[in-house]
Formats: structure tokens, sequence, C-alpha cells
């Protein structure tokens, strides 16, 4: 009736949600995914330099209010900016804001993925899918062979995602100005379609790098596996744009130093890293759930026939 005290019971660990083990996860690689973030910063850079220069083109697109000297006269009807009183100071301090707004976005069009060097987010993405799945990790080799292994797809993949950002936003801008409200309910599906494209594309490359697929089949499966899941879909989504776009143009609107400098140090150190993770992590889960387990049981079966 009563319990020996003198009897060791092994201790079992309580299984925990995906979320619980994802932050797990990401506390244990802390160093490895903040060290990652800074590298793929500077590995990235001529992917920053082109979607500036697509940010400064696009941007009096969207509004003439984005053009520079507009954007200037714009901000001096509210009379200060920052604790600058708009003389040839405070204009100055305007155009510093209007450059600052367009590193934001560039960083979030190489963040989000889909202005990233396709060889070289495939190199993280090999990184992430090795601590997701708990493998030893070395940083700096797995960078290495995710990009060796993977260069062609990831080249492709690049390719169509520039393409696809450069026309589906340079439309959204178009029919935006042009063709009253059924030009906006136009931009606004394109808007949409490119917030799914940011998922889809990030699914892209962790799938690269995980499973032995055409790249044509990659993209289908990506976008079944958004339709799947959509609202899981959506909330990660949510949680990468405002980590990525809505927290920094928060910071960006106080136009206080120390606020640029939370953005950059964020953005400079985990915040890509973190989002690029989540991604991937999920990805992993549905790959393993619906790709792998398939494949396993084709082969199984085909091991069953021969035999």
């Amino acid at each position: 009736m009563f319990k020996d005290k003198n009897i060791n019971v092994d201790y079992v660990d309580e299984p925990h949600g995906p979320i619980y083990t994802f932050f797990l996860t990401f506390g244990g690689h802390f160093l490895n995914l903040m060290s990652a973030n800074i590298i793929y910063v500077i590995l990235n850079l001529p992917g920053m330099a082109l979607a500036f220069l697509f940010s400064l083109l696009l941007l009096p697109q969207v509004s003439s209010v984005f053009i520079p000297d507009n954007f200037v006269e714009y901000m001096s009807q509210f009379g200060i900016v920052g604790n600058a009183v708009m003389n040839d100071v405070g204009a100055d301090a305007v155009y510093q804001l209007y450059y600052i707004m367009l590193f934001f976005i560039t960083t979030f069009l190489v963040g989000i993925g889909v202005f990233a060097i396709g060889p070289f987010q495939a190199g993280f993405e090999h990184l992430y899918r090795n601590i997701y799945r708990k493998n030893i990790v070395y940083l700096i080799s797995d960078i290495k062979e995710g990009i060796v292994k993977n260069i062609k797809q990831s080249s492709i993949a690049m390719l169509i995602s520039y393409l696809f950002t450069i026309v589906i936003l340079y439309a959204a801008a178009f029919y935006k100005n042009n063709f009253g409200n059924v030009g906006l309910a136009v931009s606004v599906f394109f808007c949409v379609v490119f917030v799914v494209f940011t998922f889809i594309q990030n699914m892209v490359y962790q799938m690269i790098v995980s499973v032995d697929l055409p790249l044509k089949k990659i993209y289908k499966n990506a976008v079944i596996f958004f339709f799947m899941r959509p609202g899981k879909s959506l909330g990660l989504i949510l949680v990468a744009y405002v980590l990525l776009l809505i927290i920094p143009y928060i910071l960006f609107l106080s136009t206080m130093y120390i606020a640029y400098a939370v953005a950059f140090f964020t953005i400079f150190t985990i915040v890509i890293s973190f989002v690029q993770f989540m991604f991937a992590y999920y990805t992993g889960g549905l790959i393993n759930e619906f790709i792998l387990v398939n494949s396993d049981e084709t082969s199984n079966e085909e091991t069953q026939g021969d035999s």
C-alpha cells in the first residue's frame, strides 16, 4: 500500500509545446544565433545596397511625399523635428530622418529574406536546420557547407524573389495612384500577395537545404504549407513584421537618437536571426511531419515490393 522511499524513480521530462521548445532551443543557441545575425548583415551588404536603391526609387511612386524635398516640406508643417527648430539645421535633420527611414525599409527587405543573397541565405538556413534538429553546430563550417551544397537552387530562388518583389511592389504603387477605388483595392491585393510571399520565400530557402526536391516542387509545397495552416502562418508573419518593420518604424517616429541606437543594435545583433530561425523552425516541423514521413513510407513500400 505504501511506496518504498528507497526506490529510485527515473526522472521523466514532461513534453512541452512547440513555443516553449522553440524558445528553449533559441536560448540554448543564443550566442550562435547572435553571431550568425552579425555575419548575415555583413555578407548581405550587396543585397542591402540593392534594396536601398529599390526603396529609393519605389517610395516616390507610392506617394509624392516621399520625394526628399517634398518630405522636408511636409515635415516642416510640424515646426519641430526632434529638438531642432525648422531652420537650416532642422532641414538637415529631416533629410537624415528620410535616409534613416530608407535604412529601416532596407533592413526589413533583407531581413525578411526577399532581398537576401541567395547562396548566403542557404548557408544560414543550413545552420538553422542543424540547430532545430539538435545536431552539433559549427557556426562557420555549417554556413559554408550550406552555401556550397545549395548554390544553384538558392541562386535561382534569389532571382525569383528579386523579380517578384520588384514587380509586385511597383504594381501596388502604380494601382494605388490610378483607377480610383478599384486601383486602391488592386493595390491592397498586391500588398497581401507580397506579405504571403515573404512567408513562402523563407520556407523555400529552408526546404532547399532540407529536402532533395526540384525547385518547382519546393515552391509548390511552400504554398501548400501556407494554406494548410493559414492561422499559424499569418501569426508568424505578424511577428516578423512587428519585429522587422513596425517596431523600427515606431522608434523612427520618436526622432530620438537613443531610439535609433536601439533599433540599429537589435537589428544588427539578434532580430534578423530570431525571425529567420522562427520561420526555419516552423518549416522544419512541417517537413518532418509531411515530407520526410511520406518519403520514408514510400521507401518502405518500395523495399517491400522488391522483396
